[in-house]
């Protein structure tokens, strides 16, 4: 649910804000929602004179893994060779 999907979760403990990446079944790997969720919640906190720092954590099994290959555009097809 929320407005991020829950992708990234907020813990705000002023003046630190805790942001944790939650997609544990892929192990955090980074998809265009997770990164429109950061964005949305850096850009809030950015505007929170009471947030000095942000802490940004993975999971207990994984920081991030990386891009999540299901979510990129397929590639390209290359030109044919000359």
């Amino acid at each position: 649910g929320g407005v991020t999907g829950d992708v990234v979760l907020l813990e705000a403990a002023p003046p630190i804000a805790v942001l944790r990446l939650n997609r544990p079944e892929k192990l955090n790997a980074i998809s265009a929602q997770l990164i429109r969720a950061l964005d949305a919640h850096l850009a809030a906190l950015a505007a929170d004179d009471g947030i000095a720092a942000v802490v940004l954590i993975g999971g207990e099994r994984a920081f991030a893994a990386g891009a999540d290959v299901e979510d990129l555009p397929p590639p390209a097809e290359a030109p044919p060779a000359s």
